[in-house]
């Protein structure tokens, strides 16, 4: 009777692992969507899409929210877990800070059903894998999403006011906010990126002078925005190197923000050129 206990018992315990084993993977497939390249490829995707507009809404949030998030986190001063042996603050979580304000406004944006549930199931596996993998408790996680999707609610009420002034407003605040920071006993590099979300704003507010061709959605439009992507996961590993200051940060994330939302500035602008010089060739 004994063996067939151990048997029972040894078949429990690989179950078991089986189960940690496929949940473990599922969890990291999941965590893959808001890493830096998954996101910068599909920024630069969508960006080139029939949904530009609502990917930049859904960028422009993001950026802004990580901002915002770091705020928080610096106004609860709530510890990493000790075993991560990372010097930093845990409440609110920010990586599901950042991924509820993307996915989220991509969601709310449509009128798919199924959308909705596809993103909402999304985000809770990505919460329960920050919580799996010892980055975050159950409060940090359920605290970001709360706090991003009353901020997407709140940016929905600006927009329905006047659309134009949410993208100003959120960069005076940023200001603001990065200006007035302090690093208290955390290194400073730990808030350092919020140089970089400051820097993606202005890159939009930027591109948001320049007109977009018709023709826009092609390849070329979106190997043109990849190339500036790389150029951006290159500027941030350089600035980890060789530029260790805000202000490279800053130019970092406002050269890919304009770069990649701007796949037509050069034929605009030899347009232009052109339009003067053939003006100076009448008049003269």
């Amino acid at each position: 009777m004994t063996h067939y206990f151990k048997i029972y018992d040894n078949m429990i315990k690989c179950m078991l692992k089986i189960k940690k084993s496929m949940m473990q993977s599922l969890y990291s497939l999941v965590s893959l969507t808001t890493s830096d390249i998954a996101l910068t490829i599909l920024i630069c995707t969508g960006i080139n899409s029939q949904k530009r507009n609502t990917f930049i809404k859904a960028f422009t949030h993001m950026c802004f929210n990580i901002i915002l998030c770091r705020y928080l986190k610096m106004l609860f001063m709530i510890p990493l877990s000790p075993h991560l042996n990372i010097l930093d603050y845990a409440y609110p979580s920010g990586h599901m800070f950042a991924a509820t304000s993307f996915y989220g406004t991509l969601a709310m944006e449509s009128n798919r059903a199924w959308l909705h549930l596809a993103t909402l199931t999304m985000l809770i596996l990505y919460g329960q894998a920050l919580v799996f993998f010892g980055y975050h408790n159950i409060d940090d996680v359920q605290t970001a999403f709360c706090f991003a999707m009353l901020s997407l609610f709140l940016y929905k009420n600006i927009d329905s006011i006047h659309k134009n002034i949410k993208l100003p407003l959120f960069i005076i605040l940023s200001i603001i906010i990065n200006m007035t920071m302090q690093p208290g006993i955390i290194p400073l590099q730990r808030i350092e990126h919020i140089w970089l979300e400051l820097g993606l704003l202005c890159g939009i507010g930027l591109a948001q002078h320049y007109p977009i061709s018709k023709n826009r959605f092609h390849i070329t439009t979106i190997i043109h925005s990849m190339l500036g992507g790389l150029f951006y996961l290159i500027g941030l590993g350089l600035h980890a190197t060789l530029l260790p200051f805000n202000g490279a940060l800053a130019l970092t994330g406002l050269s890919f923000s304009f770069w990649s939302l701007t796949p037509h500035t050069r034929s605009y602008l030899q347009k232009k050129l052109e339009q003067i010089g053939y003006m100076k060739t009448i008049t003269s």
